[in-house]
């Protein structure tokens, strides 16, 4: 069976905690602008609704950002997809400095996604990111149900040579495709037993 999350919310934060997770922009514009580092990196942070009872068998899923302009970017950049196990339906986080904290903490799946955003590339560019083992330890949580909100955390971990913007589609972008969830599930078995009488 084949279960696409629903986007909620989406937005951009600063790794190093400082100020608002900004969920009003046209697009997600993650990474680093400075090769000297001076300044910080800027991740992603995705909050979806799944309609999948805990425990059940995840075959496959994937995350899928639309890059959202042509041209190059000064090198490629490094991203890793978390889910976030701080609480059963999170809420939207406001401020970095939650979303920081999580990640310093270790509040997070074990399991990840990785992808490389390059440095040359075309409006419309899909990035698929396999997220099976992270999205099947959030649902294997005892306090998950069907329908709550997880949260996916897209962290630029390495923009290659110190500078280097990724850009891709929100919720806001006019006409464009905001980051996709979609989750193939495994059915469970069921049987039926029909009684047998035998007379002798």
């Amino acid at each position: 069976d084949e279960v696409d999350g629903t986007l909620t919310d989406d937005g951009v934060w600063r790794n190093d905690g400082f100020g608002a997770v900004d969920d009003a922009t046209t697009s997600l514009i993650a990474g680093s602008a400075d090769s000297s580092n001076d300044l910080p990196y800027t991740s992603l942070a995705l909050r979806y609704t799944l309609a999948v009872d805990e425990d059940t068998v995840i075959d496959n899923a994937q995350l899928t950002l639309t890059r959202n302009v042509s041209g190059g970017s000064a090198a490629d950049c490094g991203f890793i997809v978390y889910g976030v196990t701080v609480t059963n339906d999170i809420p939207w986080p406001t401020t970095a400095s939650e979303l920081q904290t999580i990640i310093s903490t270790g509040q997070v799946t074990s399991a990840f996604g990785e992808f490389v955003y390059p440095s040359i590339g075309l409006v419309g560019d899909e990035y698929v990111v396999n997220v099976t083992g992270v999205i099947q330890e959030l649902i294997n949580q005892t306090v998950w149900e069907s329908g709550e909100h997880l949260l996916l955390l897209v962290y630029a971990n390495n923009p290659s040579s110190g500078s280097g913007l990724a850009t891709f589609d929100s919720l806001e972008t006019v006409g464009g495709s905001p980051a996709t969830l979609s989750v193939v599930t495994i059915p469970t078995e069921s049987y039926t037993y029909f009684p047998v009488n035998i007379e002798f």
